[in-house]
């Protein structure tokens, strides 16, 4: 095994485990949670965007989860970076 099999650094255990994070982690810093979650939804439904675009694209990003490591998804989706945002499954074109 080797250290991205291991995941976020939350998934590690044990003595051995590093006080520093380390930049294969991918330490994501903590988001803003004070946002006007009604703001938010006015904005995507007047983005134009049909249901079936909002779909396509949220299962899109959500495709890119790896079980392995807890990589990608919807939340941290890599979607937008290569290789996934080449494949033809992913649309590049739309994308």
């Amino acid at each position: 095994m080797t250290h991205r099999d291991f995941g976020p650094k939350s998934c590690y255990f044990g003595p051995d485990v590093p006080e520093e994070d380390l930049v294969w982690q991918d330490p994501v810093p903590k988001g803003n949670t004070q946002f006007d979650i009604g703001h938010l939804k006015t904005l995507i439904r007047e983005s134009g965007l049909s249901v079936a675009d909002m779909v396509s694209t949220a299962w899109d990003s959500a495709r890119t989860f790896r079980g392995s490591d807890n990589r990608g998804g919807a939340n941290g989706s890599r979607i937008r970076l290569a290789p996934q945002k080449d494949w033809e499954g992913n649309e590049p074109e739309r994308l």
